[in-house]
């Protein structure tokens, strides 16, 4: 009986810590080389005292493509001045954050960043951030559509 409380309780440690890894796995930000001239990086739930310090430290201005629901937990309603951010392209069905964000312009989806024709013969970052599942399912959508 002892014996089976203590496989129990190592097999459910070692679950939990399987489960912290896989999840502490897709919440760094993460490179994906080139596209169309652009260097590509994605993070699921940033937070913004890591978020800001990263575009400060991008040797280019940062095309940021975002979710809604990312930027507004990132942002909590307030204005915030977010460094070396070249453009914000939001990926949403509404038009809420040029207010929050001045010259922020909307989108459909990721993808439809690399097809604007002022982005066509542009080069430098472009950053892709995202919250919660919906969100890992987005990046997973667009990274698996990259072809190297």
């Amino acid at each position: 009986m002892k014996k089976s409380v203590i496989t129990q309780k190592s097999e459910l440690l070692r679950a939990r810590q399987e489960a912290l890894h896989q999840q502490n796995q897709g919440w760094e930000i993460q490179s994906w080389g080139k596209f169309t001239g652009f260097e590509v990086f994605t993070w699921l739930n940033p937070s913004l005292e890591k978020l800001i310090p990263t575009m400060e430290s991008m040797p280019f201005p940062v095309y940021w493509v975002t979710t809604e629901e990312a930027f507004h937990s990132l942002c909590s309603g307030k204005v915030h001045h977010f460094p070396n951010v070249g453009k914000l392209f939001l990926v949403s069905s509404k038009e809420t954050v040029p207010a929050l964000f001045g010259d922020a312009q909307t989108i459909s989806s990721c993808f439809e960043v690399f097809l604007l024709p002022k982005m066509v013969k542009s080069q430098g970052i472009v950053l892709f951030t995202a919250k919660g599942t919906e969100g890992a399912a987005l990046i997973h959508e667009f990274t698996s559509s990259f072809h190297y």
